[in-house]
């Protein structure tokens, strides 16, 4: 039977009425109810968009304030997270204030555009008329409701000044491209963390939100997970052991697929390998959420273990590695390194202790070192290259001058870095070079294990210049080793000798 006039638009009206009580209730109905508006293709349902919605209707209500949500690209990210979770929030809350980022400006204002057209869609003024747009304020960045609410889009390079919200929205932080860049990766994290932290209306009630794909140990996303963000991790395949499994991920048989009704295992198995492999880089970060620094070749991340606490009998040394320039702009100069690394003599284990590092003038090193030897106390040998020629030799010698009573070894740089790493590796690659746990370790690990292809290696030539001080005869730790079965401080004192260090430190009477 079919319907007249006058009831097919009885049935509308209350189809209508229907919608909005379920969509203003339910952001993953609101979201499936959208979709032919957003996107002309058919939907294709898949579990992780329960769950995502799930965690933005949570943030959208207040009880997570910090959410950071990493998931593979092409799984329908931005369409929910800065397509219709804005327009969604507004059918309930029509004068809330939004500021929305992405790496670039061009990106997040695609997406509020694609926004604003599904708030002026038939089908959504049908159903919640009262969220219209001030005429005098419409543009694709920045646009307002008669209601008062507001969306602003910025970037790490436009800026946000000026501007409140209730929800800021950070959705792919991170160029590929320019992911590996330190420069990069600082600016996102300043921009999130400096500047759009302070951008909210009400502190306390103010809603932060990252969502992106993983693309190195240093991410926006890697620092919201340091810092406590609640977290929802859905990698492309399932691992059971995944370092950040969430509750949530509903999967159990190893490998299965996160979005098998699009990306099934012919899919994922083909986009791997185009990607490098399911061991490579890219994989890690960009479909598993664990990224892991490029490698090299020369190390390897797995060789090197972590300890807890550092042991007695100890013998330190603190090698440098110099750069005299500061960071100014864009730029990204060489740093001045200094790396503690250690000898236990009874289990026959090299210990990286510490490292400092910082882009400084000449002034800002000279102070840095003096300083760093202070805390360090004058048991540490401070090992210090020295540059070829006479201006190398003069200036090394002043900063000898510079630390007085300090046990202090120069010597001028020979053969290749990767001549002077090479032995290192080798004790790395059975387990005798370990790592006190701290924070400086993510970044030395980055730096160590993607040489040479990484774009600094300061931290490596420091290290390997420390370690080849324990196993080079021409410096005369070899016969300090052989004093190892005595007294250590009757061992300090054969170093000194054997080194012909002029500067002598009575050790027994500090």
């Amino acid at each position: 039977m079919l319907f007249d006039d006058a009831e097919t638009a009885e049935f509308v009206s209350q189809q209508g009425s229907v919608e909005r009580e379920l969509g203003r209730r339910s952001f993953i109905d609101f979201y499936r109810m959208a979709w032919p508006i957003m996107d002309p293709e058919p939907f294709i349902d898949g579990r992780h968009i329960r769950v995502i919605c799930y965690h933005l209707q949570r943030a959208a209500r207040r009880d997570i304030q910090q959410l950071v949500i990493t998931i593979p690209p092409r799984y329908s990210k931005s369409l929910m997270c800065s397509v219709a979770f804005p327009a969604w929030v507004w059918t309930w809350w029509p004068s809330a204030k939004f500021i929305s980022a992405s790496y670039g400006q061009q990106l997040a204002t695609r997406d509020a555009l694609a926004s604003r057209r599904l708030i002026e869609s038939p089908w959504y003024q049908e159903r919640w008329p009262e969220v219209r747009f001030m005429s005098d304020q419409n543009m694709k960045t920045h646009y307002q409701t008669t209601a008062g609410g507001v969306r602003f889009v910025g970037s790490p390079g436009a800026g946000v000044t000026g501007h409140g919200s209730d929800f800021n929205i950070f959705d792919d932080p991170h160029d590929i491209t320019a992911s590996e860049s330190d420069l990069n990766r600082d600016e996102a994290r300043r921009f999130w963390f400096e500047t759009m932290s302070g951008r909210f209306n009400n502190p306390m009630r103010g809603v932060s939100l990252v969502i992106q794909q993983r693309v190195n140990t240093k991410d926006v996303a890697g620092e919201c997970i340091r810092r406590g963000y609640y977290h929802v991790v859905l990698p492309a395949r399932f691992e059971r052991d995944h370092p950040q499994r969430h509750e949530f991920d509903w999967r159990t048989r190893e490998g299965e697929p996160l979005w098998p009704e699009k990306f099934d295992e012919t899919v994922l198995t083909r986009l791997w390998s185009t990607l490098g492999g399911a061991d490579g880089f890219a994989v890690a970060g960009q479909q598993q959420q664990r990224p892991q620094p490029r490698e090299g070749g020369l190390f390897k991340r797995h060789w090197f273990k972590l300890m807890e606490g550092l042991p007695s009998g100890v013998i330190w040394v603190r090698a440098w590695d110099l750069a005299s320039t500061e960071q100014t702009g864009s730029e990204d100069p060489d740093w001045t390194v200094g790396v503690k690394i250690g000898f236990h003599p009874p289990t026959k284990r090299y210990i990286v202790g510490n490292v400092v590092r910082d882009r400084l003038d000449p002034g800002g090193v000279d102070q840095m070192i003096l300083n760093t030897a202070t805390l360090d106390g004058r048991n540490v040998v401070i090992f210090l290259p020295q540059d070829p020629g006479a201006a190398g030799k003069s200036d090394v010698h002043a900063k000898v001058k510079n630390l007085p009573g300090y046990v202090v070894k120069t010597s001028p740089m020979t053969g290749s870095k990767a001549t002077r790493a090479t032995p290192l590796a080798s004790q790395a690659s059975v387990g005798n070079v370990w790592l006190y746990r701290a924070d400086w370790n993510e970044d030395f690990l980055a730096e160590v294990c993607s040489f040479p292809t990484g774009s600094h290696d300061d931290q490596l030539d420091a290290v390997a210049c420390g370690f080849n001080l324990f196993i080079d005869s021409t410096g005369g730790l070899l016969e300090f080793f052989a004093a190892q079965a005595g007294d250590i401080a009757e061992a300090s004192a054969a170093l000194r000798q054997s080194m012909g260090i002029v500067q002598v430190v009575d050790y027994e009477r500090r």
